[in-house]
């Protein structure tokens, strides 16, 4: 069994703050002057956002959330009720789901979020390789800015990604019982698998 399991508000808040940080937009431009004789053009950094996908954000976090829920969370469900039967089918349904395809469900999350940070490498070596920076006001300031944020996203989701990953591989692992447990070990598993009414933990034969 594993010990350490982050907790599923800890891994919202994680896949949230790195989902918002995607849509933050950060741009670097140069500005030039209205006419040459004015002044030199003008490093500046714009910070833009879409606000219908940032509250759209919540639903792509949710569906990724579901890698660090046994089951989907479906597992919960108890009941005496004359649905247990179909209850506890869907049970060891989603349990058997989830043990297959739970990675998945993190594909729209890393394509919303992917979709934001995907331009930031080229801005980052436009930024970099840019010449006459001495020419330009607020250049250096503004550079490194950018350059940060930029680097900061990146790492940000990278990181998250990781984290949930490690996460669900964890919980998975924490759920199997492998070959060379004890025969005392496998007749307690047995014993909670039958009480539950499925297989919630796979025993390695």
């Amino acid at each position: 069994m594993v010990n350490f399991l982050m907790k599923p508000a800890c891994v919202f808040i994680m896949l949230q703050t790195a989902a918002i940080i995607s849509m933050m937009d950060l741009e670097f431009k140069i500005v030039k002057p209205p006419c040459r004789s004015c002044h030199k053009p003008e490093a500046v950094v714009r910070l833009n956002f879409d606000t219908h996908e940032v509250l759209q954000s919540p639903l792509y976090s949710l569906c990724a959330l579901s890698l660090v829920f046994y089951g989907y969370g479906v597992v919960y469900l108890r009941t005496d009720a004359p649905l247990k039967g179909f209850v506890l089918r869907l049970c060891s349904a989603s349990v058997l789901l989830w043990r297959k395809l739970s990675p998945i469900m993190i594909l729209p999350w890393l394509m919303m979020v992917g979709n934001g940070i995907l331009p930031y490498p080229e801005r980052l070596w436009n930024c970099i390789s840019m010449e006459h920076e001495g020419e330009i006001n607020n250049f250096h300031c503004m550079a490194f800015a950018a350059i940060s944020f930029w680097i900061f996203s990146m790492f940000a989701i990278v990181w998250t990604f990781r984290m949930v990953i490690k996460t669900n591989q964890r919980l998975l692992f924490s759920t199997r019982l492998e070959t060379d447990a004890t025969s005392e070990l496998r007749a307690y598993i047995r014993a909670i698998n039958e009480s539950f009414g499925f297989e919630l933990v796979v025993i390695d034969t």
